[in-house]
């Protein structure tokens, strides 16, 4: 597609998702500088990823990624309970219009619980995770907590979730099942970002 400046003001707001960091890869990047007022540019579309609040229609997505990531998975069916819950907030990372991660979290009181996040298999490491955290962290500023329990041998989620700030706090023995194994408790005090 072509956009001449006037249309740059229209679309600016795709390239970023939060914080000024780029929704689209490497090689599809520009810079609002580097458009001069006489520039006409060239901008790809495919590969944009973007975090949104979940839909039914994207239910049976979003269990089909936690059916395949753990081993007690909630139902399309539990997924659209969520929606009618006003407690629970789930986002979806979608890519080219296929939903590729989600987050589910509770917010009672002012503390937030994150019940799951999770990204599909061959969609892992490449950022989407990272984005649907940093808008839970923006969505949730102005709560105390935010509290979520992980299987104590997945390490790589244990330094995920320190990446941005979440500290152990407490261990919940026996607490997952399919296998039976101990969760660590960690929180991320929202007061200590403001």
């Amino acid at each position: 597609m072509r956009y001449s400046m006037k249309d740059v003001n229209t679309i600016y707001g795709i390239f970023f998702l939060y914080r000024r960091k780029w929704i689209y890869p490497a090689e599809y990047r520009i810079r609002y500088s580097d458009i001069s007022k006489n520039t006409l540019c060239s901008i790809a579309v495919k590969d944009m990823l973007m975090i949104r609040d979940m839909k039914i229609e994207d239910c049976e997505a979003v269990a089909e990624i936690d059916r395949n990531t753990f081993s007690t998975p909630f139902s399309a069916e539990g997924y659209r309970r969520e929606l009618e819950d006003p407690k629970a907030t789930t986002l979806v990372a979608e890519e080219n219009g296929s939903i590729i991660g989600y987050a589910n979290l509770w917010n009672v009181a002012g503390d937030v619980t994150l019940n799951n996040i999770a990204v599909a298999e061959g969609a892992r490491s490449k950022g989407a995770g990272a984005q649907l955290m940093e808008e839970i962290l923006r969505r949730f500023a102005d709560c105390e907590f935010i509290t979520l329990e992980v299987r104590r041998s997945n390490l790589r989620a244990v330094e995920f979730y320190k990446r941005f700030g979440f500290m152990q706090v407490g261990l919940r023995r026996n607490f997952y099942e399919k296998p039976t194994e101990d969760a660590l408790l960690m929180t991320l005090d929202l007061s200590t970002r403001r």
